[in-house]
């Protein structure tokens, strides 16, 4: 589904469609089939995962730059990465592990170009719940979404309405994160888990 809705935008949207990126010095991806920090050409599809890092904030030492991936990581990270695979993308941008957090004298130029970084994704995964990259993205991996409230009564069964995406995201902890409102506004599409549902935004 997510991937038609992505295609129709290509087609229909002139703004949110592929357009050539904007370059970007030193700049890594994780990919997704082999578990290593790739360094970009410069024209790999790729999806951006925007989230809440927690207290405390990883160490230095949690950078991936030129190795492998742990096999375990943060279940939300392990979620972002399957359903990059899922949409049949191989590559993902996690700032956790793509850019080293200390002692890298690239890092502020780096910051510096988040805007480009986001607006180059097709889509930014957008972790909408949780307090941390422990939590996961409900209905991905092992974390279920919260079901919609229904009862049977005699042969009809009544479901209440879901609750507005847009309410949840706004209320989530993810909106009280510093960088949220440049990730978004940069981002050509937002793909936002909630705990009861999926939401896609465009243009």
């Amino acid at each position: 589904m997510i991937r038609k809705w992505m295609s129709s935008c290509n087609e229909y949207h002139s703004d949110c469609a592929e357009h050539n990126p904007r370059r970007i010095s030193h700049f890594w991806l994780i990919d997704c089939e082999t578990r290593m920090l790739a360094k970009s050409r410069g024209d790999e599809a790729y999806t951006a995962l925007s989230y809440v890092w927690g207290n405390p904030a990883p160490k230095a030492s949690e950078s991936a730059i030129g190795k492998q991936l742990p096999s375990q990581l943060p279940q939300t990270i392990e979620d972002a990465m399957t359903v990059t695979r899922k949409l049949d993308l191989q590559y993902i941008w996690i700032d956790r592990y793509c850019i080293l957090q200390t002692a890298n004298p690239h890092k502020s130029e780096q910051l510096r170009q988040m805007d480009k970084v986001y607006h180059n994704a097709c889509i930014t995964l957008v972790a909408a719940v949780g307090t941390d990259p422990s939590h996961g993205l409900p209905g991905v991996g092992p974390v279920p979404r919260v079901p919609q409230p229904s009862v049977k009564v005699a042969d009809y069964l009544l479901a209440s309405s879901m609750s507005n995406p847009k309410l949840l995201i706004r209320r989530s902890p993810w909106m009280t994160r510093a960088w949220t409102y440049q990730e978004a506004i940069c981002s050509r599409r937002l793909l936002a888990f909630t705990e009861q549902q999926v939401y896609y935004e465009c243009g």
